[in-house]
């Protein structure tokens, strides 16, 4: 497990990580991010979170 069940992810420091700090733009961190998508079976933990994560990648143009 990768994220903890209790952990809340909120919008605001997710942009500042992929838009602000750039890391968005980065090639490896959407290759990652689709791998540990494509991993990660359907109804574990992480993969609502991640996936969650490439939605709002998308949603903020990259």
């Amino acid at each position: 497990m990768l994220i903890p069940a209790s952990v809340q992810i909120h919008t605001w420091p997710l942009r500042r990580f992929l838009v602000d700090d750039g890391i968005g733009r980065d090639q490896l961190f959407r290759r990652l991010a689709e791998t540990l998508s494509a991993l990660y079976l359907t109804g574990t933990d992480e993969k609502p979170r991640v996936d969650g994560v490439l939605a709002r990648k998308k949603g903020l143009g990259f």
